[in-house]
């Protein structure tokens, strides 16, 4: 882990680097060779169809100065000099192009311990000036990056974020293109031995209302070879094979597929992108789904003994905001929210009781309405291995009753029941099922109703709170449909 914030160019950047980086749809080589005195020369050939470009850049070290100097087919001369750590902590580039007279730039970069500022001037009468700066530590930071044209008068770029980092996760969240794109990025390292991590990127466009997420990991087979792949939500699907077959010469393989027609019905594709972040007793998680709804919850636990606070609200709904505060107690549980609008439902629901019989209630009421919404009653009974309950919902409408007795704990084996009743269509429901433990990290579980639907899954904890869950589901009565496949991949840190 890096010391600092480092710099706004910083934020995201494992998670885009893991999703982007080494991919290729063209065919490129680069060549680099080094004389005696310390000077690099790198060749690079990328053709795109029938056409064919390259470059030919020049590298010069003395001391903590650097010089780069590149020719490309466009008769372009590209000249970047860098000097590192005038002062502690300070780093100077001088860069421009021949023969654009305008394309002169002077940067300035400075790092600390709690701060990250990249400062840039166009070398011209009517100059660009660009500031990023970056506030924080290595755990946690916010910044902005804000570009002025000096000739119109005018910002040209506005962008914030901010990032969380710790040992093995970083997750940030920016609004870019003058807060016209929203994106959430995730990165998790799985394992540092093998390289193995997984990355998410969820982007959307306010213009345009379009989201896109991109979803990949990498892996390294061995030491000198790395295996990645991606999908994104459009059907896009990426792989790459890296090899290091000599010292710092790399040879790579990657290929792209459309694994989904835009032309399909009747299928649905829908992702979200969680970030939760925990301080002290304060709790909060960020979610953005394809919907483009921004979910934001703020969780106190324990501000006062037995007592949690939630507020949550979900962007761009204006009347989703709601304040919610839990109570338990030896022989109570209150819950009761408020909405936080000019007419608000408020829901209350108490329990009292013990660990052996309880009693409850959850109501609620709408304020503009003047009327009950909800009221549903129920109670429970509780000794070593089963648990019983009767519960009258929806109004008084449905009644229904659960059984849950556990056979083994050694094998984490237990039996469920559940008959419902609704009185408004005189239907019944019953449902039974089971579940087993076949080792301390899969388990199965399986079952069935009385309108002849089937189901049963296979899950496995393939790594600490990583979880591979196959479902399957039949309608016994119908066995001329085909049975319903489910697969589930849960990755935490």
């Amino acid at each position: 882990m890096g010391k600092g914030p480092g710099l706004y160019s910083d934020i995201g950047k494992r998670a885009r680097d893991l999703l982007y980086r080494d991919y290729q749809s063209d065919q490129k080589f680069t060549i680099t060779t080094y004389s005696p005195t310390g000077v690099s020369i790198t060749s690079s050939g990328t053709k795109k169809g029938e056409l064919f470009l390259a470059d030919v850049n020049t590298q010069l070290k003395h001391k903590n100065i650097t010089t780069d100097v590149k020719v490309d087919t466009s008769s372009n001369l590209f000249t970047t000099v860098t000097i590192d750590e005038p002062a502690p902590g300070l780093k100077t580039i001088l860069s421009f192009r021949v023969p654009d007279q305008r394309s002169g730039k002077l940067e300035l970069q400075y790092l600390h311990d709690y701060a990250g500022i990249s400062s840039s001037i166009g070398l011209t009468a009517n100059p660009i000036v660009n500031f990023s700066g970056v506030l924080g530590n290595n755990t946690l930071a916010v910044g902005t990056d804000v570009s002025f044209d000096s000739k119109e008068g005018a910002l040209t770029k506005y962008n914030f974020g901010a990032s969380f980092t710790n040992a093995d996760l970083i997750a940030s969240l920016t609004l870019n293109d003058k807060f016209d794109t929203l994106s959430a990025t995730y990165y998790h390292t799985v394992s540092l031995l093998t390289n193995t991590a997984v990355g998410a990127e969820a982007t959307h466009s306010f213009s345009t209302n379009e989201n896109t997420i991109t979803v990949g990991t990498q892996h390294s087979l061995d030491p000198l070879t790395t295996v990645k792949a991606r999908v994104n939500n459009f059907g896009k699907a990426s792989a790459l094979l890296q090899h290091e077959w000599r010292p710092k010469s790399l040879i790579t393989v990657s290929t792209e597929s459309i694994t989904s027609s835009g032309t399909k019905k009747g299928e649905l594709f829908l992702a979200d992108v969680n970030t939760q972040l925990k301080h002290k007793n304060i709790t909060t998680d960020v979610k953005v789904d394809t919907s483009s709804n921004l979910f934001t919850t703020v969780t106190i636990d324990e501000p006062a003994p037995g007592l949690k606070t939630i507020l949550s609200f979900r962007v761009p709904d204006q009347r989703s905001g709601k304040l919610e505060l839990q109570y338990l107690h030896d022989y109570a549980g209150i819950s009761s929210s408020i909405g936080l609008t000019a007419n608000p439902i408020v829901n209350f629901s108490g329990v009292l009781g013990n660990n052996t019989l309880a009693v409850g209630t959850d109501v609620s009421f709408d304020s503009k309405e003047g009327a009950l919404t909800k009221y549903n009653f129920g109670a429970s009974f509780t000794n070593a291995d089963l648990i019983a309950s009767l519960t009258l919902n929806d109004k008084c409408d449905t009644l229904s009753a659960t059984y849950y007795h556990t056979v083994s704990l050694l094998t984490n084996t237990a039996v469920g029941a559940e008959a419902t009743h609704s009185f408004s269509t005189n239907e019944n429901t019953i449902t039974v099922g089971t579940q087993h433990s076949l080792d301390p990290l899969t388990t199965v579980k399986a079952r069935v109703n009385n309108f002849g639907k089937a189901s049963a899954l296979l899950q496995h904890e393939w790594r600490p709170k990583s979880l591979i869950t196959v479902s399957t589901e039949v309608d016994t009565k119908s066995i001329d449909k085909s049975a319903k496949l489910g697969l589930a991949l849960a990755l935490k840190p």
